[in-house]
């Protein structure tokens, strides 16, 4: 089911053409993927939860959205890839 969402996202923000994808693919072609969703099979399965986060300019938080992959460098890379596109310096982030 993972692979149907992350195939489902990247098909929907223009990362995959819908063309290249066959039925064999799903959970067998693990270079079709989406680069920027995070799926999981878990309870929402039962109640079909989606969360969609973003940054907008018009925004008063403090707080920026970002997001990385373990596929990005050294292991930690992808939450140092993360802080980094949040284009703050290092030393006023705060983790939570």
């Amino acid at each position: 089911m993972r692979q149907f969402y992350g195939i489902g996202v990247a098909v929907a923000l223009g990362e995959i053409p819908l063309e290249r994808i066959a039925e064999s693919d799903i959970c067998a072609n693990y270079s079709l993927y989406s680069s920027v969703a995070s799926t999981s099979s878990g309870v929402e399965l039962q109640n079909c939860e989606i969360i969609v986060l973003g940054n907008s300019p018009q925004s008063a938080s403090d707080y920026d959205v970002s997001g990385g992959s373990e596929h990005q460098g050294p292991p930690g890379g992808g939450p140092v890839a993360a802080i980094a596109s949040t284009h703050s310096p290092a030393n006023t982030l705060e983790l939570r």
